[in-house]
């Protein structure tokens, strides 16, 4: 480049990029949720750019095709230039492109002129395909004939395979063929960056080759020394004309890496606040080339400190899950930008107020180490690693999502959703997975496939299924022990029925829901759902609404109450979280629902009298670092979803089950090391309890859980008591032939609230093992 070329598009620096080349414009109406994560990915656009028909815009902040064979956007307006185009003229053209995955796209840029002609610079150049980077494609272009007035520019993107392509951005600059070039150069020394360029310049730093650039230096002559750079980052340079200079085209930025010094020192100042049921940490970092955190945690299962959570943005952090009626101990190092890690810091302890029991995700019990406990041979990032692969049900062929496990005679049935880990979409093809037939001897797994397609059916109209096609795949349990089974097939929501879980399986129909048609999608989406007493089918939904049908499995369903982020029993922080992807199950006493935040990374349970009122449990039910081992070792997913429960013949939960993945789904592609499984974590399950009046509780007896209680541990009341150790004690037990009769006395704090309808027991067992669970007084 030279100092007297012309930019008509694209890269402009100091100035922001002209006509959105870079799509910033864009990218700035993207809106985000609290934790900085993008709300609306698509249908954003730029007052700059046009799209033909139905292509979708920005995806994040790269031009879309949307998986359009051909997607075509063009300016909205004309070049801006103080004269038009001519005979002779030398334009300079760059793109960066790439598809989402493997495929055959291109990208064409041309100029459209408004008597119809069009310019192609660049015909369809093929472009690399993801994990590969994007890639720069350049070209020169001369105009060959006289053209009249400034042209439009135009983007065709074209692949096959519903595939994304997307362009990164764009530039067209008019040369004047100078022979005084920029040619600036950099280079790392031990006392800074050296910059070397032609010509009286501002120089301009980023950590980003596009936008975000500083003036780091004014009026330099032909050098300079950079000695701010922190070690192991690269930067982007690029020189401007000085404001005493005649002139209007920057540098293109070159790239260089500070070499690092090896050392990393650990953070220091670190607090650890407590609150109710979280615990935040903040922390001060002496370094300036760090790039990450890592957190490590001790506490009544990890006495020594364990990963907790790796690649942490920023010095702040809210532990979700911390440990209950106990110390939790931190300490943090910091990772520079060439992975050195530091030292830990000096450590931090806080004790939440809430008791164990207030939280569901305090049910969740640590699993036990066997012989399948391993590292090696096995997908997934580090953090993943060691697990037990015989949990659940996992292998390196599929990626496996979610479940519902039934027992039926002895044995442990689940209809598992998957695909294979080599399809040309990775973790996006799950639109085409199937669903396959497992059975094990244990809750917890192994589960080994019997058969590859869980159903085959004939619909009314004699259309076959597909080799088993469907996803999100759940059981719904009938009151005469048969089952439906609930499908998306190509996003429409089939219902078929079988007396036994292990099939055949009829062909019931479609499922319909009374509700205006732009709601009917995420109603009939993403289900869990049971039959009640009056023999009804009740449905929560991916949103978190209660549906209902009293005139057949098929409906139409009506609706029964409104989205779990309007519940306003939820605390306000947590309502503005896109919730989806229930699980709703009901025993002697209440209905129970998780539902996940998938954005946020955690999900939330609430306790309900009648399927309709819902109210929020304290603390969370569980979040990604949940899976840990009885000798402390954490399973660290990147992300868990689709909660699914086992339920015993009372209706309690007795084990949770969930999707989990090791990294990114967008990033997650084929015949890489990345996956997904299915995983089982085992359950506190809650006592079955009977109110005998007076103050008097009876804790029925079960073979498989201990009578041989520590009394001065129980508390009985309210649960917004309860959780924090408020409510009634015990004065006097009472042998009875069902069990043992509990006498309180005190404040149960239970009110006229709706959310009192039933009383909460928290206590322990003699050996220290939690006891919860809930009556009705």
């Amino acid at each position: 480049m030279s100092p007297t070329d012309y930019p008509l598009m694209g890269f402009n620096v100091p100035h922001s990029s002209i006509m959105d080349g870079d799509f910033a414009a864009a990218a700035a109406n993207v809106e985000f949720n609290s934790r900085g994560l993008p709300k609306n990915r698509i249908n954003v656009y730029s007052e700059y750019w046009q799209p033909a028909g139905k292509e979708p815009g920005l995806s994040f902040d790269r031009l879309s095709s949307g998986g359009l064979a051909t997607a075509v956007y063009t300016t909205t307006s004309p070049l801006v230039f103080d004269k038009e185009l001519h005979k002779s003229d030398v334009l300079y053209w760059r793109f960066a492109a790439q598809s989402e995955y493997a495929c055959d796209g291109t990208v064409t840029l041309s100029l459209i002129f408004d008597h119809g002609a069009e310019i192609i610079l660049a015909d369809k150049i093929a472009v690399p395909f993801a994990p590969n980077p994007s890639q720069e494609f350049t070209g020169i272009f001369i105009i060959s004939h006289e053209e009249y007035g400034m042209p439009k520019v135009r983007l065709t993107l074209s692949s096959q395979h519903q595939i994304n392509v997307f362009v990164e951005y764009v530039d067209l600059v008019l040369s004047t063929q100078a022979a005084d070039l920029w040619n600036i150069m950099a280079k790392d020394t031990p006392k800074g960056i050296a910059l070397k360029f032609n010509h009286l310049a501002d120089i301009y730093r980023s950590d980003q080759k596009r936008s975000g650039y500083t003036k780091i230096a004014s009026s330099a002559a032909s050098s300079f020394l950079d000695t701010t750079a922190v070690p192991g980052r690269t930067y982007y340079y690029c020189a401007a004309p000085a404001t005493t200079a005649i002139g209007r085209m920057a540098s293109y930025p070159v790239a260089v890496t500070k070499l690092d010094d090896g050392v990393s020192l650990a953070p220091t100042d670190l607090i650890a606040t407590a609150s109710k049921w979280e615990v935040a940490l903040t922390w001060t970092d002496p370094n300036h080339d760090t790039e990450f955190y890592n957190i490590y945690r001790a506490d009544s299962i990890s006495e020594t400190l364990s990963l907790l959570t790796y690649h942490h943005p920023t010095n702040q952090y809210v532990d979700l899950l911390p440990i209950k009626g106990g110390a939790n101990t931190y300490a943090i190092t910091a990772v520079d930008f060439s992975g050195n890690e530091s030292p830990l810091s000096a450590t931090a302890i806080a004790t939440v107020s809430a008791v164990p029991g207030a939280s569901f995700s305090d049910l969740i019990l640590p699993l036990p180490i066997t012989e399948t406990f391993v590292s090696d041979g096995i997908w997934g990032e580090p953090y993943t690693k060691p697990r037990d692969i015989n949990n659940g049900i996992e292998d390196n062929e599929f990626s496996y999502w979610g479940g519902r496990i039934v027992e039926e005679d002895g044995k442990y049935h689940i209809n598992i959703v998957r695909w294979p880990e080599n399809t040309r979409k990775g973790h996006w093809d799950w639109p085409k997975s199937t669903v396959a037939y497992a059975v094990s001897d244990s809750a917890t797994g192994p589960f080994k496939i019997v058969r590859s397609e869980a159903y085959t059916y004939t619909t009314a109209e004699g259309v076959d299924n597909f080799n088993s096609s469907g996803h999100n795949a759940n059981i719904i349990l009938m009151n005469d022990g048969s089952y439906l089974l609930y499908i998306l097939v190509r996003f429409v929501p089939i219902i078929l029925s079988s007396k036994s879980i292990a099939g055949p399986w009829k062909y019931e129909g479609i499922l319909e829901v009374d509700a205006a048609p732009t709601e009917v999608p995420h109603l009939r989406n993403n289900l869990s759902g049971l039959q009640l007493d009056d023999g009804s089918i009740y449905f929560m939904s991916k949103r978190g609404i209660a549906i209902r049908s009293d005139v057949g499995i098929l409906g139409p369903y009506q609706v029964l109450c409104g989205p779990t982020s309007a519940n306003e029993s939820l605390p306000a922080e947590y309502r503005n979280s896109d919730y989806e992807d229930p699980v709703v199950w009901k025993d002697e006493v209440q209905f129970h629902m998780i539902i996940n935040a998938f954005l946020d990374l955690r999900a939330v349970y609430l306790r309900s009298p009648d399927g309709i009122n819902w109210f929020y449990e304290d603390g969370f039910a569980y979040a990604p670092s949940l899976t840990v081992y009885t000798d402390g070792t954490r399973t660290l997913w990147h992300k868990v979803e689709r909660p699914n429960v086992l339920v015993d013949q009372f209706g309690r939960a007795t084990h949770l089950t969930m999707a989990a993945i090791d990294y990114a789904k967008e990033l997650d592609y084929p015949n890489d090391n990345h996956s997904s499984k299915n995983q089982v974590l085992p359950l506190i399950v809650y006592r079955r309890l009977r109110w005998l009046g007076n103050m008097q509780l009876l804790i029925l007896t079960e073979n498989s859980m201990s009578n041989d209680f520590d009394l001065d541990s129980f508390r009985l009341g309210s649960s917004i008591a309860v959780n924090f150790g408020g409510g009634a004690t015990v004065a006097a037990t009472t042998s009875h032939p069902d069990g043992i009769a509990l006498t309180f006395v005190g404040d149960t704090q239970l009110s006229d609230a709706p959310s009192d309808f039933a009383a909460k027991l928290i206590g322990k067992t003699a050996a220290g093992e939690l006891v919860v669970g809930y009556v009705r007084v």
